[in-house]
């Protein structure tokens, strides 16, 4: 269960890992040092909360089936 968890887990911060990487490449190239910046936070503030989802269920998953 582990790395599906973890995958589930990556999955969920790749719009930030895609962001930090491409964003200031494209800024440099077009100009642009100011544009979308509320996308872009609304995109890291999505993915954090669906990342942390992923990581509580993560941990409370062993703990249910212990408990029967």
């Amino acid at each position: 269960m582990f790395p599906i968890m973890f995958i589930l887990f990556l999955l969920c911060l790749y719009p930030i890992i895609k962001l930090i990487i491409y964003l200031p490449m494209k800024n440099i190239f077009k100009n642009q040092q100011n544009s979308h910046k509320r996308s872009s936070f609304l995109t890291i503030l999505v993915s954090l909360i669906l990342a942390l989802i992923v990581y509580l269920y993560s941990l409370t998953f062993e703990t249910r089936g212990e408990l029967n």
